[in-house]
């Protein structure tokens, strides 16, 4: 997948990602909780950081690194790809 292709659409580039690591979760809402639902552990949140801001083409500033902008993929979307 091209980075052109994951900055238009960067809920499906997360879920992609989130499916590679857990195959077993049959769907993913971009408003599920993601450590709620366990799709993320805290290990796993550091990998899945540095794939977001691939995605997104820009480091995402330490102080933005905070739980209600990570709770959901839309949130992530909002907080880091500008979507309303």
């Amino acid at each position: 997948m091209s980075t052109q292709t994951s900055k238009q659409d960067p809920i499906h580039s997360m879920v992609s990602w989130l499916r590679s690591k857990k195959p077993e979760i049959a769907t993913i809402d971009p408003d599920d909780n993601l450590l709620e639902k366990g799709l993320l552990d805290s290990l796993q949140f550091v990998n899945f950081l540095f794939f977001v801001e691939q995605v997104r083409g820009a480091p995402i500033p330490a102080e933005q690194v905070v739980p209600k902008n990570f709770s959901t993929l839309r949130t992530i979307e909002r907080a880091f790809f500008g979507a309303a």
